[in-house]
């Protein structure tokens, strides 16, 4: 009889949550983050690196159902520097499919933090047990919207406490592959385009530093070719330069220079019109509205590259 009074109690807790409009959310991790790290290999992996506008640019969904025969795995962590992962992929010998990087304009520092935390959760494993427990505490929090991290019995009774409401719907919903969703449509996007987000880049190298610093990849980005594998590098949608970025790196100067030059494969946003028209409601991220739309531009734009797992085969080196 307890036993079902607790399912019952749960039950309906979980269908007056989602009649509020909350929706389920995992509580992403640094070990969530390195199993998935642990799943690139063989050479039908996508890995997608880069930042929280990959994490909710890309949709997972429409990469699988777009390249059926591959394995495409979010390994872009929010708010973190994405070119350290990206160094650690294209030295481990292992690793023989695809790179995609959500190009920010630069791959390390400011304002991002760096994923230090992450790569040495890989670096040194994750065991058997904590592995199991992980991966199914996941997938709960992924189908039950009372196991959100918000709407936990503390979190709910101090918000209730202190102005007598309930806690609102959150706008983002992190899934169990690591990619979120971000509904922006309750959200108060005026004030989020009339404030910055993030750190503003204060002392941005200049062309010649970042062209250093690209440079340094091609002996990386050669390896995985002569492996198999192949690089693409894209420069997500944005309507509002919050966090200085494009003052830092115009294009003129750092991107079309080194497009022309570098191995890899290169997409600016801009250059495509199904990209080129989509609003960022809040001048950074996508809606998930748009994901889908998005990606599947993304697979159109990354074929007609003929980057490898997009489109035609890469030539032997």
């Amino acid at each position: 009889m307890g036993l079902l009074l607790a399912v019952l109690l749960l039950a309906g807790l979980e269908a007056f949550w989602r009649h509020e409009g909350h929706l389920p959310s995992i509580v992403d991790s640094e070990t969530l983050w390195a199993i998935e790290r642990e799943r690139v290999n063989g050479d039908d992996v996508i890995a997608i690196v880069g930042t929280s506008r990959a994490v909710t640019g890309v949709s997972m969904a429409t990469l699988r159902a777009r390249l059926p025969h591959k394995r495409p795995i979010m390994l872009a962590i929010a708010g973190h520097a994405p070119g350290n992962i990206l160094r650690n992929l294209l030295a481990d010998r292992r690793f023989h499919g695809t790179v995609v990087v959500e190009m920010e304009g630069s791959l390390d520092g400011a304002p991002f933090r760096e994923p230090t935390a992450y790569l040495r959760t890989y670096a040194e494993g994750v065991e058997l047990n904590t592995r199991a427990n992980t991966i199914i505490r996941a997938q709960m929090q992924s189908a039950f919207t009372v196991l959100r991290a918000d709407l936990g019995a503390n979190q709910v009774l101090s918000k209730v406490l202190e102005d007598h409401t309930l806690p609102p719907p959150a706008h983002q919903f992190v899934h169990a592959d690591r990619s979120m969703s971000a509904d922006f449509r309750n959200v108060d996007t005026r004030r989020l385009l009339s404030s910055p987000t993030g750190t503003i880049i204060s002392a941005p190298p200049g062309p010649q530093a970042w062209s250093k610093t690209m440079a340094s990849l091609e002996p990386g980005i050669a390896a995985l070719r002569a492996r198999g594998g192949d690089v693409a590098f894209v420069r997500f949608p944005t309507t509002v330069d919050h966090y200085g970025e494009e003052a830092a790196h115009p294009r003129a100067t750092h991107w079309d220079p080194w497009a022309s030059t570098t191995a890899a494969k290169t997409l600016h946003y801009r250059d495509v019109p199904a990209m080129a028209d989509l609003d960022c409601p809040d001048g950074s991220h996508l809606d998930m509205r748009d994901a889908p739309r998005f990606t599947n531009a993304l697979v159109d734009g990354l074929s007609r590259l003929g980057v490898v797992g997009f489109g035609a085969p890469l030539p032997v080196p």
